[in-house]
């Protein structure tokens, strides 16, 4: 199979507040924004998966991804996208809760050894159901039987892990409309324990500027600098050492001592705030936190 070009990225770039989605218009919808770590996956002439590929291009390998290779998912000669559920605290709690990892799939580069990246989305969505529909009717029996007590090998009647072999490894993203992001942010958005949400354009091809759009939920904490250096400062919050990027301009006005405002995309588990960045120096707040 000929792999996916490097500017095949099927993931979201730049953010929209949730203030301004619901405005989009009918043309654009949500879905929500899984927390672990991208991935493509090529499907073989037997429409099994054989091979997993993180975003930078690399091969995926062991024990995150062991469970996927040889699971009947899809048309042959294909190329899917998800989300992994792993490398971050959320992703790794779903999959330890459920017994393995799912990839929850959102788009879809290659269909049946044809490229659709130059489709819009709302057809590269459609191939991606259809292509799982028709997994789920041919069906795959599960090697593993449930019983009242746990799951028992079909094969030797030992008990086993109930892991699936086929599309239940990989779930579709579910969407609503743009305009019902009140909606969406209430059932996928951190209050409700997910990462957030994904605004997307129905009409946009693959890798189009602004035809994926994170939401997420940005929270602003105030913290003294206690080092700079090129292009970073670090901070303290509330006694964590927080790093953040700076550019050279900005580096020279902030010094040690200075109180600073972060943005962040809520917190981990640890209470360190996720994904944080400079938003402005705070002179106003140095002596009040100072003291």
């Amino acid at each position: 199979m000929t792999r996916a070009r490097d500017t095949d990225y099927a993931g979201a770039l730049g953010r929209v507040p949730l203030a301004r989605v619901s405005p989009l218009g009918r043309h654009w919808v949500l879905q929500p924004k899984v927390d672990g770590c991208y991935a493509r996956v090529t499907i073989d002439r037997f429409g099994r998966i054989e091979r997993v590929f993180s975003r930078a291009g690399r091969h995926i390998s062991g024990e995150l991804v062991q469970h996927l290779f040889g699971a009947f998912v899809g048309w042959p000669n294909s190329e899917l996208v998800g989300e992994l559920e792993a490398h971050t605290e959320a992703g790794n709690r779903a999959a330890a809760a459920r017994g393995w990892r799912a990839l929850h799939l959102f788009d879809c580069i290659r269909a049946g050894g044809r490229y659709i990246g130059r489709e819009p989305y709302r057809v590269r969505r459609d191939v991606l159901w259809r292509m799982q529909s028709e997994v789920v009717n041919l069906g795959c029996e599960l090697p593993w039987y449930q019983e009242q007590h746990g799951a028992r090998d079909r094969k030797t009647g030992q008990w086993t892990r109930a892991v699936p072999t086929d599309w239940r490894l990989t779930p579709i993203v579910p969407q609503i409309p743009a305009r019902r992001a009140a909606e969406a942010w209430s059932t996928w958005g951190p209050d409700a324990g997910d990462e957030g949400l994904v605004a997307v354009n129905l009409d946009a091809p693959l890798g189009a500027r602004g035809g994926k759009l994170k939401v997420k939920r940005a929270d602003t904490i105030d913290a003294i600098v206690v080092a700079t250096g090129p292009g970073a400062v670090t901070c303290d919050w509330s006694g964590k050492l927080v790093t953040v990027a700076a550019g050279a301009a900005r580096d020279a006005l902030i010094q040690p001592g200075d109180a600073v405002e972060l943005a962040c995309d809520g917190f981990f588990d640890s209470g360190h705030p996720r994904f944080a960045r400079l938003v402005r120096a705070r002179p106003d707040l140095a002596g009040r936190m100072a003291s």
